[in-house]
């Protein structure tokens, strides 16, 4: 196996894990009854765990993730990518 290929099978890896990760977040703080969307949350939660800019949080307006928020891109009122790279 190449060593660019290796890189590629890791990133996705790491990406599968982050995924999952973030499912886990939105399923636990679904359970726990908050008055706000566990999505914004569960989103907070993980993008501040990646060093996220403290900025976004002002940035991101209401409890809807699906409205316009940077970075979100949804489908159909679910979340499907995130893209960190516009959060700065």
């Amino acid at each position: 196996m190449s060593i660019p290929t290796l890189g590629l099978q890791l990133r996705t890896l790491v990406c599968i894990a982050a995924w999952f990760g973030f499912l886990a977040v939105v399923k636990g703080r679904s359970s726990q009854g908050s008055n706000t969307d566990s999505r914004v949350d569960a989103l907070l939660s993980v993008m501040r765990d990646f060093g996220y800019n403290p900025l976004l949080a002002q940035r991101w307006k209401g409890h809807e993730p699906c409205d316009e928020w940077c970075g979100i891109t949804c489908v159909e009122g679910q979340i499907e990518y995130i893209v960190r790279a516009s959060m700065t």
